[in-house]
C-alpha cells in the first residue's frame, strides 16, 4: 500500500505551512509511504534538511525521529 502527503504553503497541501515562512515553497516536499518505508522527496527552491543533511531536488529515506 502506498500513501502520500504533501507539505508546503499551498492551501491544497496535506500539511499547510503558514505563508510567513518564506523559505518554505508552495509545493515543498512529499512524504511517501510504501509498506514500512517512508521517503521524503524535496521539490523546493531552498532544499530540505533531514538530520542536518541538506537534500535538494532529491529524495531520502526517513525514519521516526528524523
Amino acid at each position: 500500500m502506498t500513501n502520500q502527503i504533501t507539505i508546503g504553503r499551498n492551501p491544497q497541501s496535506t500539511i499547510v505551512v503558514d505563508a510567513q515562512y518564506t523559505t518554505v515553497s508552495g509545493s515543498h516536499a512529499t512524504i511517501t509511504r510504501n509498506g514500512n518505508v517512508l521517503t521524503l522527496e524535496d521539490h523546493s527552491t531552498n532544499g530540505t534538511y533531514i538530520n542536518g543533511q541538506k537534500i535538494h531536488h532529491a529524495s531520502a529515506t526517513i525514519q521516526q525521529g528524523d
